[in-house]
């Protein structure tokens, strides 16, 4: 299953944590920010003049990282106050019909919302993806034999 982790940025090498331990379970992470954001000081600064072109490269990736995606996951551990960044992330996933998922807890009303499942332990959430793509993936049913082969 195709997944999309957003989070905040100081949370990057705990997505980075999850993302692996997902592919090991044979999802496609979509998202990338978590893995190439990341400058000698710390998040690029966006709001510096002469950094608008790459934020604006930046947000259309990560737009085009979520329409990729099957799901999004959001880890909301420290998230009282972030910046809106990853909740505009879950709200172009939900208005895509997109379930989404939380972990950590719920940290403002849009964790609420219809197709919104939350979970406080990360194996627990492992194991409804799990779910979720054998449910997404499930097998083609067999095709029926052939006449000739019933025949024999």
């Amino acid at each position: 299953m195709k997944i999309y982790l957003a989070s905040r940025f100081r949370t990057a090498a705990t997505v980075r944590a999850l993302a692996g331990k997902l592919r090991e379970a044979g999802h496609i992470i979509t998202s990338t920010w978590h893995d190439i954001e990341a400058t000698a000081g710390g998040l690029v600064p966006y709001s510096d003049p002469g950094h608008e072109d790459h934020a604006r490269l930046a947000a259309l990736r990560d737009m085009d990282q979520i329409q990729a995606a099957d799901v999004f996951v959001i880890l909301t551990e420290d998230c009282e106050r972030a910046p809106a960044g990853l909740w505009f992330e879950m709200g172009v996933a939900y208005d895509k019909c997109m379930d989404c998922y939380i972990l950590g807890p719920k940290v403002n009303i849009f964790c609420c919302l219809p197709r919104v499942k939350q979970f406080a332990e990360e194996a627990a959430l492992l194991e409804e993806l799990a779910f979720q793509a054998r449910f997404l993936y499930r097998a083609a049913p067999a095709r029926p034999p052939a006449v000739a082969e019933v025949q024999q």
